[in-house]
């Protein structure tokens, strides 16, 4: 629907200022400037209020991803679409609220699953295969003998990656909507912040709450808790 939408008022205004470029008196540049003020309107109405009542994340970062091509595509044509990246700004707060649904729904499933069963290797391999993922440095567990086994279970790496991917899904919405490096990662690291913060903190509340947790497995949260909140750094 939107990329109908979408294509149908770029080929509308490619047509426009063809005719305008290749034809004389057909058309003035004043009148293709009303037009396009006039869908501009329009066009943001649309956004707002359809942007606002979506519920799923991917399909908004895809919405924002079209309306940035739609906006490229036009600008090379001399439209100006300054108010388009603006308006995609804002309805990045709703992007981030529902960021913050899904991946809140994310680690309770994930806590909620685990069993806390350490995780035992048996070979070097196996033992690389996880400090890669989650940056655990332990000399006394480096030098043991195989099979060996780390102090926390599989959702330590769950969590871990999904920290990972929430701050790819802030980068990924920043990207190309005419912001400094700078911008791009302060705007990151606030969303990040905010997610540790409450939403982490509200699905470790409630599963603490309703689980009766070993003094062990209370050790693995905070390990866990620890490593994570060195994360928000990579954003730069």
């Amino acid at each position: 629907m939107y990329k109908k939408y979408f294509f149908e008022i770029l080929g509308f205004f490619v047509i426009e200022d063809t005719v305008l470029h290749t034809t004389q008196g057909l058309i003035t540049r004043m009148t293709v400037d009303d037009f396009w003020s006039m869908a501009v309107q329009q066009i943001l109405a649309v956004l707002r209020h359809n942007c606002m009542l979506c519920s799923n994340v991917y399909h908004l970062l895809k919405i924002k991803r079209l309306v940035v091509w739609f906006c490229h595509a036009l600008n090379s044509y001399g439209f100006h679409v300054d108010k388009l990246f603006e308006v995609l700004l804002e309805i990045q707060e709703h992007y981030n609220e529902l960021l913050m649904k899904t991946w809140g729904e994310t680690f309770s499933a994930i806590f909620e699953s685990d069993d806390f069963t350490p995780l035992t290797v048996c070979t070097e391999e196996q033992y690389q295969g996880i400090v890669e993922i989650f940056p655990y440095n332990d000399i006394t567990l480096s030098m043991a003998r195989f099979p060996k086994s780390f102090p926390f279970s599989s959702f330590v790496l769950q969590i871990y990656q999904q920290v990972k991917v929430f701050i790819d899904m802030c980068k990924s919405y920043t990207d190309r909507l005419n912001l400094s490096q700078t911008e791009i990662g302060e705007r990151v690291r606030k969303t990040v912040n905010l997610m540790l913060t409450k939403t982490m903190s509200s699905c470790l509340t409630k599963f603490i709450k309703n689980r009766r947790l070993s003094e062990q497995q209370v050790h693995l949260v905070l390990l866990l808790l620890t490593c994570i909140q060195l994360m928000p750094a990579a954003c730069s």
